[in-house]
């Protein structure tokens, strides 16, 4: 069963404070993208990453395996 695919723009996705990633660790942006399936890393608030859930990469490989059959 395919997961449904839902990406949004980068300028939609959440963007936890870089001090949060620092101060709160792994654990709390993992918390971050279990929400939302994506969430974008800055620096001086600019976007400079995506980091996306296991599940989020798997549909993006499926919908491209079926765009290609």
């Amino acid at each position: 069963m395919a997961i449904p695919l839902h990406l949004d723009a980068t300028d939609d996705l959440p963007r936890p404070p870089a001090t949060d990633d620092k101060k709160l660790g792994w654990r709390a942006l993992m918390k971050a993208i279990a929400r939302t399936g994506q969430v974008v890393v800055t620096n001086h608030d600019e976007p400079q990453a995506v980091i996306l859930s296991t599940q989020t990469y798997d549909a993006i490989l499926e919908a491209q395996r079926q765009a290609s059959a």
